[in-house]
C-alpha cells in the first residue's frame, strides 16, 4: 500500500502520473517480488484502488499489461483529464484507442454516487459506465460488478486470488519501503 501524506501530493502523483508509475513498476514492485514469496506472472498481480487510486490503477495497468494483469478500481475516479485538455475522461480515450490488452479488469461504484459533479464533468457512477462501455465496444472487457462499497474491494480482491492462486498471501511491508520523490523523477 502507498499512502499520500496531503491532498496536493495524492492529486499530482494518483492522476494519470507517467513518472509515478513507472516508479510503481521500477521500484516497490521489484522491491516486495524480491523480498516476499510473490509471483512474477502478471495475471496473478493485482494493482488496484479507490477514487483518484483507481484511476491510478487502471492507468498502471494500460501502461504495464506485462506488470499487472489485474486492475481494481472502487469509485474510479475516470472523469479525470489533464489541465490542458477539454474533454473529461482522458483515460477512458486512451482504452479505446488501445490494442486489446491482456487485463482482466474490475470496477466497482455505488449506484448512489450520482452527486452532480463540479462543472460539466460527469460524476462517478456515469464515467465509470461510459469507460466500461466504451472500452468494451473496442474488445477491452471489464468483468460487471456493482457491489457494496465497504467490503466490494476485499470480495473482489478474494476472488481474483482464489482464481490464479489459491495460496496467496498478502503482504503489507511498512518498513524499509521504497520513497517516492516527485523532485527526483522530475529528473530522469
Amino acid at each position: 500500500m502507498i499512502g499520500h501524506p496531503d491532498d496536493t501530493m495524492r492529486s499530482v502523483e494518483l492522476a494519470c502520473n507517467a513518472s509515478f508509475t513507472d516508479f510503481l513498476a521500477r521500484e516497490p514492485l521489484p522491491w516486495v517480488r524480491t523480498r516476499f514469496q510473490i509471483s512474477t506472472h502478471p495475471p496473478q498481480a493485482i494493482v488496484g484502488g479507490m477514487s483518484l487510486g483507481g484511476l491510478a490503477a487502471a492507468y498502471a495497468g494500460l501502461r504495464y499489461p506485462t506488470l499487472f494483469g489485474n486492475i481494481l478500481s472502487q469509485s474510479g475516479a475516470f472523469y479525470w483529464k489533464p489541465e490542458q485538455e477539454v474533454e473529461y475522461e482522458w483515460l477512458t480515450r486512451q482504452f479505446v484507442a488501445s490494442p486489446r490488452l491482456p487485463l482482466k479488469r474490475y470496477l466497482s461504484v455505488g449506484l448512489l454516487e450520482t452527486r452532480p459533479a463540479m462543472g460539466t464533468r460527469p460524476n462517478l457512477l456515469i464515467a465509470n459506465r461510459h469507460l466500461r462501455d466504451m472500452s468494451e465496444r473496442s474488445g477491452n472487457t471489464f468483468e460487471r460488478r456493482l457491489t457494496c462499497k465497504t467490503t466490494g474491494k476485499l470480495d473482489i480482491l478474494m476472488e481474483t486470488e482464489n482464481k490464479y492462486n489459491s495460496g496467496a498471501t498478502r503482504v503489507s511491508p511498512t518498513r524499509h519501503r521504497p520513497r517516492w520523490n516527485p523532485a527526483y523523477a522530475a529528473t530522469q
